[in-house]
């Protein structure tokens, strides 16, 4: 994916402006990992192609971002350790931090987002991490394709009451019968009726407290819904851990 289909015209790629970005050793859930993301993330607010791309179709730079939610994720997914049993996908994927965690225990991961910059990067990251069982891909959650994961990531995808159906109908489209959906969210209210409406369209959710304790020591409080369907949807929480 080319320079050119970025809507940030501002923003060149980290090898033709270095100095807009930086990249940082986080340690979570007992690995390492390094995450290259924008220094000013907040400057491409002001961007002539994301002011023209907001006002046309209702686009925001939150790809730029490293959201709690992804360092929740991440850490869930580190500390649990899903064993591989397919193909896993993070949905809205940004810098691509939980689908690292992903690739960290085996998975094959797609890095899925409508930012054509959040997949150039989220790819980069995954280089820059020795990974390369991954791919990248647009998708549109107003239009999901009908193909099947075992395993879908969704960090801060929660964040408007909007998103509730939208991540719903990407989950109806895009997770297997009996694969697991782990959404992480750090408490946000607009979050809150997410169980209860999955539950109506047929989901199970489990509702985790999750935490990250950051470089600093500060500590972000949060939780994952667990979201099963299909056979699977009865009984306890699957998670297929590899840990004992």
């Amino acid at each position: 994916m080319g320079e050119a289909t970025w809507i940030e015209h501002g923003l060149a790629l980290p090898h033709e402006q270095p100095d807009a970005w930086v990249v940082e050793s986080r340690e979570i859930g007992g690995w390492a990992l390094r995450l290259m993301r924008p220094r000013s993330p907040d400057q491409l607010l002001d961007d002539p192609g994301v002011r023209r791309a907001s006002v046309d179709f209702d686009y925001m730079p939150y790809w730029a971002f490293l959201w709690p939610g992804a360092l929740l994720l991440a850490e869930h997914v580190l500390s649990e350790r899903p064993a591989p049993v397919g193909r896993a996908i993070e949905i809205g994927c940004g810098l691509g931090l939980a689908g690292l965690a992903a690739l960290a225990v085996g998975w094959h991961v797609t890095f899925s987002d409508y930012s054509p910059a959040a997949l150039e990067i989220a790819a980069m990251n995954a280089r820059l991490n020795g990974f390369d069982r991954f791919e990248t891909r647009i998708i549109d959650w107003q239009e999901p394709p009908a193909e099947s994961f075992e395993l879908v990531l969704g960090a801060d995808v929660l964040y408007e009451a909007r998103c509730v159906p939208d991540v719903l109908r990407v989950l109806n489209r895009m997770l297997s019968p009996g694969g697991v959906a782990l959404l992480a969210d750090p408490g946000r209210s607009v979050a809150d009726p997410f169980p209860a409406v999955a539950a109506r369209a047929g989901y199970r959710v489990w509702t985790d407290a999750v935490n990250s304790r950051n470089e600093l020591g500060i500590v972000t409080m949060g939780r994952t819904f667990r979201c099963v369907c299909g056979e699977a949807s009865t009984g306890t929480a699957p998670m297929h851990s590899s840990r004992r």
